[in-house]
């Protein structure tokens, strides 16, 4: 229901969404124009570490091959910022990352391009 929930914010922004699965899984990754500007997980709770591994492991690896340094894992409590080879992953609830969204603010500047996409 939360992955449903982030997938209808993002196309009521207007957002060009696409899911791609390899062998790890991101759910989704965010087009503007001709380039990749975002990836986002959703995970209702990232406290076990396998759990919260696949996420970051899917994200890293397409964090790799779209070049991009900023990955989101939107959850339903869990807030925090990991540090991976690639660059940056950050944790946010569902309900900040929304009201965010809604408001058209962001809650760190480096999340410009995913918070405030088409706004």
């Amino acid at each position: 229901m939360l992955e449903n929930a982030v997938f209808l914010d993002l196309r009521k922004k207007g957002c060009e969404i696409y899911r791609l699965m390899d062998k790890k899984e991101f759910d989704f990754l965010i087009w503007d124009g001709t380039e990749p500007v975002g990836l986002i997980n959703v995970c209702l709770d990232v406290s076990g570490a396998s759990t919260k591994a696949r996420e970051v492991d899917g994200l890293r690896r397409a964090m790799g091959y779209f070049c991009l340094d900023k990955g989101l894992v939107v959850t339903l409590n869990h807030s925090g910022i990991m540090d991976v080879d690639e660059g940056v992953i950050e944790f946010l609830p569902y309900r900040v990352w929304a009201l965010q969204r809604m408001k058209g603010t962001q809650v760190r500047a480096s999340w410009s391009s995913i918070n405030s996409f088409r706004s």
